[in-house]
């Protein structure tokens, strides 16, 4: 699942792109995430991938393991000569001193990505690169350096600022969603409307967490009929990449039925459609509907399924009775999404076959 949201989904491949072209350009930059930015590994062996050439190699620096190091002491300790080093004065720093130097080491060959845990070592590092690109002779070779923000900071114009959080819409884990349940091989053959309940049920559990919804997911038809028992599974047995738990921010009566009016409601109106258009000509004419309904009513295909009831309880129409079996039922579902109770496993099983 992993691969499939940073390899399909747009937005998602569109960030990793911006942040490639970027470093084919030896282009220096931030991105920001936040605590649901999904397979953080997978991201990064992806990163590498596409990055790394015969020429330039990529590398992952933890910042909390240097210690109390500055970011410039730090890249001149590791990447300069002995030699080199101990020309280094305070007084030009090391920014300028690193621009200066870097072409006679492998750091001008490197592509370095900084994981930043703190704000103030965020900053450090943004400081350090913008003075580095300041100083850095142009159009020589030079390391591009990425740095992982988990905070928002005012960047440095030289410095390109990516947000993950402009990239990855709510429409881009909707489509996820359904990209896992239409591909789960032993539901192949399930119809269309429960892979679209599926996807759209684990899309609202998971509001913005990538992975949640496709932990939900990956359980297609199941999440569908016993909705709460997957729910309670994945929160209490699943972790995300990082370790951390799952949870679901609002109600979930409230979300499920959000779902169910929003793939059913419609199942409901093309079953209204379907009725009306099939009696057409047995109507009562606009004179009769005006006097049975008010002037609310003034063409059938304003007749809503109460109304459709009402014509054929009191004789005014006559339909098969299975068509008034479906009516009846089509009827109940719609006033329990209308009056906030949940469709049953029965009905949404039902409504998902539209066998009328």
């Amino acid at each position: 699942m992993d691969m499939l949201w940073w390899n399909s989904v747009p937005n998602a491949r569109r960030f990793i792109e911006d942040i490639t072209d970027r470093i084919a350009s030896e282009e220096s930059l931030v991105y920001s995430i936040d605590g649901n930015f999904p397979w953080t590994e997978t991201f990064e062996s992806i990163l590498s991938e596409k990055c790394t050439t015969s020429e330039r190699i990529f590398k992952v620096i933890y910042a909390d393991e240097i210690g109390d190091k500055p970011p410039g002491e730090y890249i001149k300790d590791k990447y300069f000569k002995p030699e080199l080093k101990q020309k280094y004065r305070s007084a030009i720093g090391f920014e300028r001193f690193v621009a200066e130097n870097d072409h006679s080491s492998v750091l001008k060959n490197s592509i370095l990505l900084i994981k930043c845990t703190d704000k103030q070592t965020t900053n450090a590092w943004i400081d350090f690169v913008s003075g580095y690109v300041k100083y850095h002779k142009p159009n020589t070779n030079m390391c591009s350096f990425i740095i992982e923000n988990c905070f928002e900071n005012n960047i440095k114009s030289s410095i390109t600022n990516l947000s993950a959080r402009d990239y990855f819409q709510k429409y881009d884990i909707d489509i996820f969603s359904f990209m896992i349940t239409s591909s789960l091989k032993n539901e192949r053959n399930e119809n269309s409307v429960i892979k679209r309940y599926s996807a759209e049920l684990a899309s609202l559990l998971a509001g913005d967490d990538i992975e949640l919804a496709a932990n939900l997911a990956r359980n297609g038809k199941k999440l569908a009929f016993h909705t709460d028992y997957v729910v309670k599974e994945t929160l209490n047995k699943e972790l995300r990449s990082n370790s951390s738990n799952f949870s679901i921010s609002g109600e979930l009566n409230q979300i499920t039925r959000e779902a169910q009016i929003k793939i059913f409601y419609s199942e409901i109106e093309y079953f209204r459609n379907w009725f009306i258009n099939k009696y057409a000509d047995d109507f009562p004419g606009a004179e009769a509907l005006a006097i049975y309904f008010g002037n609310s009513v003034d063409d059938i295909s304003c007749l809503e399924l109460g109304n459709l009831k009402f014509l054929c309880d009191s004789g005014k129409i006559e339909v098969s009775h299975s068509d008034l079996s479906n009516l009846i039922f089509y009827r109940e579902c719609r006033n329990k999404l209308a009056h906030t109770t949940l469709l049953t496993s029965d009905e949404i099983e039902r409504l998902s076959k539209q066998q009328y």
